[in-house]
């Protein structure tokens, strides 16, 4: 069974992600989602990359996922976790992207147990060059770390 990605936001560090799964081979275009509230940017995404796209719809993303990268600004998190939160499955691995936002206080925001990773990535994962500081909180397993 592959692995199912989707992103809510559409950036560049989006993109940079998303370039990286697909290159990398974790996960073929098919099975790749992107949500945005700019059409533009998901048309962008979909053209370079063969992705899936939704516009406006964080909860229709979030339910397909596998994993679920949150790549919006961290003064975002609060209203796109509520929107989000009640689709989230159990199995479910979000991450997150954004500075300043604790394990803790998203977990408060989940309102029910979640696997959150957060994820520091810094700017040379454009060029797919990147080191990234990474954290988990206690529901992940180890086998949600490989």
């Amino acid at each position: 069974m592959s692995t199912h990605y989707a992103f809510i936001g559409a950036g560049n560090m989006a993109k940079a992600m998303i370039g990286g799964i697909l290159s990398s081979g974790l996960a073929a275009p098919n099975c790749v989602l992107a949500s945005n509230p700019s059409a533009p940017k998901l048309d962008a995404l979909k053209e370079e990359f063969g992705i899936q796209t939704v516009q406006k719809d964080n909860a229709a993303a979030a339910a397909q996922a596998d994993v679920l990268v949150l790549s919006v600004k961290p003064y975002l998190y609060e209203t796109v976790i509520a929107e989000i939160r009640d689709v989230i499955q159990p199995e479910t691995i979000v991450v997150m992207i954004a500075a300043g936002q604790t394990l803790a206080a998203n977990e408060a925001r989940f309102e029910k147990p979640v696997k959150l990773v957060r994820v520091m990535p810094n700017t040379p994962a454009l060029v797919g060059e990147a080191m990234s500081a990474v954290c988990f909180n206690a529901n992940i397993t180890s086998e949600d770390r490989n």
